[in-house]
């Protein structure tokens, strides 16, 4: 357990060697502040008034601002995934999503089908979501979107 002043120190120094996103928060706070909305890189609009408040409201706002800015994209490239992912496992008997946990994918297939479905999977959350992001949005992705697939008879 941390006392809040170590707390605090830890937070402070790990700042101090990201220079660059400290300064990227600071800039997505303040265009918050001015405009009272954000947009992500996919052109989702969240609007959140009262950022500019100088109380925990305000400081909360913002908070979610940049969370938003950050977990927004995340889940559209997740939807982008699951949605090339139904073009190519058209066979619901063989390959079915069970469910989607944040950035987590979770799919059923036959035993004789895992090494299909890895590599399907693989191949279209690394290769092809950063085409359907050029195609459909004109983004240049350069951040590698590199996945671990796990096969087991349960979700952990």
């Amino acid at each position: 357990n941390l006392t809040e002043e170590e707390t605090k120190n830890f937070i402070d120094k790990w700042y101090t060697k990201h220079t660059a996103l400290l300064g990227w928060i600071h800039q997505t706070e303040n265009q918050l502040i001015k405009d009272g909305e954000l947009r992500t890189i996919f052109g989702r609009l969240r609007h959140l008034q009262g950022a500019n408040r100088k109380d925990k409201f305000g400081k909360r706002m913002l908070r979610q601002g940049v969370n938003f800015v950050i977990q927004s994209p995340a889940s559209d490239i997740t939807l982008i995934a699951i949605s090339e992912l139904n073009k190519v496992f058209t066979n619901k008997e063989l390959n079915r999503l069970l469910i989607t946990v944040h950035d987590q994918v979770m799919f059923e297939t036959k035993s004789d089908k895992e090494d299909e479905m890895t590599k399907a999977v693989k191949y279209i959350m690394e290769q092809r979501v950063p085409i359907v992001m050029k195609e459909r949005f004109g983004i240049d992705f350069d951040v590698p979107l590199d996945i671990d697939v796990y096969i087991g008879k349960e979700w952990q």
